[in-house]
């Protein structure tokens, strides 16, 4: 029997989509259909040409099964995608990738621009994932400007455009913070009003500072404006918070008193003005509708926040091969965190089957061998003459 025939028929895409948050789903699964990503002479040509003529044995594991449908659906639906935006780019539609980017990166850096709120998020999400090539997001970074006085001013220009903040983007965050350090050395060089002796360090100690730096601002703003947290940092608590890293004794007290009186004054945000603030995209029977999009944690809880969100009212829009593309880019993602998990749940399995197996062997061999000693030992006390 081949490995083909028992293969579950349920398709990745409603796996997933089954997962996410309404937001253009009709179109996503529409979108993924028609790139025919789910042909079936298609998905036996990619098992066949990566596996080989694989024949399925009796004790194969289920969950191996499982993951192996959701690695091949999600190899040939990211595939897909990359055809997808390298025919746009041919064709002048987008702009192509600058070296070490992905193919994506021209519609991602086009998406953050008019996307709203909760898709930036999920699009930073995305571009911090730790499975993309090594050494892209400095060359993804180079599209944000980041010429600024100071580290502060210039994060808060890149947040506005590209909310990296760890709620969203975990560990991809810190990737992203080093990056932007980087980015900023060479753009504006170790500033007298940052550094204490800016020809005294070098660009490594100044890449190194703005990186710890930039992690004591993001901290300082969650100590001051999250309302679990209390009592707030002072700022001679700040200060000494900063002394003891021995990354931020180059920077000037000076420019820390600075950073907490902006922080205290105005919190980071990840969105100008709750006028640009655009709508979400949801999916309903009925089609695909608009719903007002939540500003920020901070401007959320306002009286001029809740007013602007009851006048929106939702209204039927086009759906944009946009919106699509970046639902297919989710569900890439989600489907490579699926077979991961998947392939250490079934070799976890596999390995629990193999080792009760042994150890029930090894358990009857044992008795067996205890019982025929006894035996033995039970018929030469019988022939031993007392």
């Amino acid at each position: 029997m081949s490995l083909l025939d028992l293969l579950p028929d349920a398709l990745l895409s409603d796996k997933i989509l089954a997962q996410l948050p309404h937001t253009s789903l009709a179109a996503a699964s529409a979108t993924c259909r028609r790139l025919h990503t789910h042909s079936a002479e298609l998905w036996a040509h990619h098992l066949h040409a990566r596996w080989g003529p694989l024949q399925c044995r009796e004790a194969a594991p289920l969950q191996l099964l499982r993951w192996l449908e959701t690695s091949v659906r999600a190899s040939l639906l990211e595939r897909g995608v990359h055809f997808a935006m390298r025919s746009l780019a041919d064709s002048g539609r987008l702009p192509p990738a600058e070296p070490n980017c992905p193919a994506w990166a021209p519609t991602a850096h086009r998406l953050l621009e008019w996307m709203p709120l909760r898709e930036k998020r999920r699009i930073a999400a995305f571009v911090c994932a730790d499975w993309h090539p090594n050494g892209f997001l400095p060359a993804f970074l180079r599209a944000f400007p980041l010429e600024a006085p100071d580290p502060e001013t210039a994060l808060r220009q890149l947040l506005v455009r590209f909310p990296f903040l760890p709620i969203d983007a975990g560990d991809g965050a810190d990737r992203v913070i080093a990056a932007f350090a980087e980015r900023y050395i060479s753009l504006n060089g170790r500033q007298p009003s940052v550094f204490v002796s800016p020809s005294a360090c070098t660009d490594d100690e100044a890449r190194s500072s703005i990186h710890v730096l930039l992690y004591s601002i993001i901290m300082l703003n969650t100590d001051l404006h999250n309302p679990a947290i209390s009592p707030k940092i002072s700022e001679a608590e700040y200060q000494r918070s900063c002394r003891c890293c021995p990354e931020l004794r180059l920077v000037r007290s000076e420019a820390l008193s600075q950073i907490y009186a902006h922080i205290s004054a105005h919190p980071l945000q990840i969105a100008p003005n709750i006028a640009t603030v655009d709508s979400i995209l949801r999916s309903s029977p009925a089609g695909e509708t608009a719903s007002p999009a939540q500003y920020s944690i901070y401007s959320s809880l306002l009286p001029s926040a809740e007013g602007h969100a009851a006048r929106q009212r939702p209204h039927a829009v086009a759906v944009d091969w946009n919106v699509a593309y970046w639902n297919l880019v989710e569900m890439c993602a989600e489907a490579r965190s699926a077979f991961r998990h998947r392939a250490a749940e079934a070799v976890h399995h596999a390995t629990s089957r193999a080792s009760i197996r042994r150890a029930g062997v090894l358990f009857v061999v044992t008795a067996v061998g205890i019982a025929l000693v006894s035996a033995t030992a039970r018929g030469s006390t019988r022939g031993r003459p007392t």
